[in-house]
């Protein structure tokens, strides 16, 4: 004769099964969220001097709280992966053809205390609206941008060197392409 588990007993059995698997990674990811997010700064280049290799820097925070997707998960955020960062010059206006910039972009934290050089540019054409430059950038430097956006929601991108030639009136955007993983609930 077949011994028949009763509902009761049936019941205990689920919950303890479900207690032991609640330590699992399998619930941990269950209620996790995945989305893309495009973070997006402006570097404005203004100089109304007239001269010539005239020394440059500028600062441009990029704020990750400024999406408003990111915004809505802010306090669940797990990770923030960095996939792509890409600079391109937006408008330019009064500026004489043939001018040039050369120099170096750093990131770090916005007190500025330690920026690391993510490349060097050299003769960058100012007048060139029409180039998307992609920025190779290493896994250690990934990694400082990823810890970063994850635990002060904010990268600064420092931009120095040397302009051939002034005035000069230019934007540049900097865009940032994430992947963002956070809870749900």
């Amino acid at each position: 004769m077949k011994k028949i588990i009763q509902f009761p007993s049936c019941l205990i059995l689920v919950a303890l099964c479900l207690t032991y698997l609640s330590g699992c990674s399998l619930f941990d990811k269950i209620d996790d969220i995945t989305f893309d997010a495009t973070l997006t700064e402006y570097l404005e280049v203004a100089d109304e001097s007239t001269s010539q290799n005239v020394a440059y820097s500028e600062i441009v925070v990029i704020d990750a709280t400024s999406d408003p997707e990111i915004e809505k998960y802010i306090d669940k955020i797990k990770e923030i992966k960095l996939k792509k960062l890409t600079y391109q010059i937006v408008s330019v206006s009064n500026t004489a053809p043939g001018t040039l910039f050369s120099g170096n972009l750093s990131l770090g934290d916005i007190s500025g205390s330690s920026p690391s050089v993510v490349i060097t540019i050299t003769n960058l054409d100012i007048n060139d609206l029409s180039t998307v430059h992609e920025v190779a950038i290493n896994q250690n430097d990934i990694n400082t941008v990823n810890s970063l956006l994850k635990s002060d929601k904010a990268v600064a991108f420092y931009l120095s060197g040397e302009i051939s030639q002034t005035p000069v009136y230019a934007n540049i955007e900097i865009v940032m392409d994430v992947e963002v993983d956070a809870d749900a609930l």
